[in-house]
C-alpha cells in the first residue's frame, strides 16, 4: 500500500474512486508528503484487500517493481489473496511467475539461501537497470552537448 501511495497520479485515482464507488479518501499524511516513489518492493505473505473502498490502491496497477513471496504451508493467507496482489502489480519481466517465489514455509519471511539469493538478484537487477538508464541518459545528453559540436568558425 505504501508503494502504491507514493506513485504519481495515485491521489487522483483515490479522488475518482471516492466520487464513483464510495472509496476511501487519500490519506492526508501522504497528501502532505514530498517523497519520490519507491524503487522496488518485496512482499512477504502480502495480499490485496477485497474491500471495495480500497480499489484505488490497486487501480491503476502498482507500477513499483515488485517481488512476492508465498508460503505453501501458509495457514493465514489464502493463495488467491496473494495472487490478487500479484495481479494488481505491473511486471518488468515477461510475466508474473518471474516475480512470485513460492517457498516451503508458512506465514513467515523465509531465510533460506535460495530465497535470499532471489531477493539479492532482484535488488541487483533493479539497480543495474537504474544504472543502465542513467548511463544511457548521460550518453544522450553528451551527444547533444553543444560543447562537443564541431563549429565552422
Amino acid at each position: 500500500m505504501t508503494a502504491s501511495l507514493l506513485e504519481p497520479g495515485r491521489q487522483e485515482a483515490f479522488a475518482d474512486a471516492e466520487k464513483s464507488a464510495g472509496g476511501i479518501t487519500f490519506p492526508p499524511a501522504f497528501a502532505r508528503l514530498s517523497h519520490p516513489p519507491l524503487r522496488f518492493m518485496v512482499s512477504y505473505s502480502g495480499f490485496a484487500s477485497t474491500f471495495p473502498g480500497y480499489a484505488a490502491f490497486y487501480k491503476p496497477l502498482v507500477a513499483t517493481p515488485s517481488l512476492h513471496f508465498l508460503g505453501t504451508l501458509d495457514t493465514v493467507l489464502e493463495e488467491s489473496w496473494a495472487r490478487a496482489l500479484l495481479e494488481s502489480c505491473e511486471h518488468r519481466s515477461t510475466g508474473p511467475d518471474e516475480t512470485l517465489v513460492v517457498h516451503p514455509g508458512g506465514h513467515s519471511v523465509p531465510l533460506g539461501r535460495r530465497e535470499l539469493l532471489v531477493v539479492t538478484g532482484f535488488v541487483r537487477s533493479i539497480y543495474a537497470s537504474d544504472q543502465a538508464q542513467t548511463v544511457s541518459a548521460s550518453k544522450a545528453l553528451k551527444e547533444v552537448d553543444v560543447l562537443d559540436m564541431d563549429l565552422p568558425f
